[in-house]
């Protein structure tokens, strides 16, 4: 059965246009699904008309209305799908509702530079066996909801940052994915199968 997806991504920085054709054109390889793509956060209050599966969001926007906003909710929380990406999670940043969804928001990062990326025993069902890799990105660091699955993970100052996390809010699934701010990374085959298995899950794949 073909899966309906709404993709909403724009950037020509942050993230790189590069960066965004590199995802969209490895989403287009992927088989079973259809997708809508759109540059404006506003296209989630077709969420009220239209059925898709799952949203996937891959942009660094401040300012979202209340009702795109209260669609994603209501989406998600009846059963929809949400998979995060990168400045997902840096943007809304003062909407508390939008942190219940996603589960974190982003408060700082350092410099571009290499990454550590190691797979907890949490999601081995959702992601299978892909263990540890390196990337060179941007490591952001995040206030997050300590009920989330950290399925993947880096330490920074003898802390644990999660570099992967799913949960559950209501009815729906969501999976964020921290690195992807630059275009290599997007190219990764482990984050290219990590991004791969958590449209799977979100989208209720069984």
């Amino acid at each position: 059965m073909i899966k309906d997806i709404l993709v909403v991504s724009s950037g020509i920085i942050h993230p790189s246009v590069l960066a965004r054709t590199i995802f969209h054109n490895f989403l287009k390889q992927i088989d079973g699904y259809q997708y809508s793509f759109s540059t404006s956060i506003e296209a989630l209050k077709r969420l009220k008309n239209e059925r898709y599966d799952s949203v996937v969001i891959y942009l660094h926007r401040q300012k979202i209305s209340g009702d795109a906003l209260d669609a994603l909710d209501k989406f998600v929380d009846s059963g929809g799908g949400l998979l995060a990406i990168h400045s997902a999670s840096a943007s809304f940043k003062k909407h508390d509702q939008y942190f219940d969804i996603l589960g974190g928001r982003f408060i700082s990062h350092g410099k571009i530079g290499e990454i550590k990326i190691v797979q907890s025993n949490e999601c081995t069902k959702i992601f299978g066996d892909i263990g540890t890799f390196s990337v060179r990105d941007e490591l952001y660091m995040h206030e997050w909801d300590k009920d989330n699955n950290v399925c993947f993970f880096t330490e920074k100052n003898n802390k644990i940052e999660p570099m992967v996390w799913t949960r559950g809010y209501g009815a729906g699934r969501v999976c964020y994915i921290a690195a992807g701010h630059c275009y290599k990374t997007m190219k990764n085959p482990d984050v290219q199968e990590i991004m791969n298995k958590g449209l799977f899950w979100v989208s209720g794949n069984k």
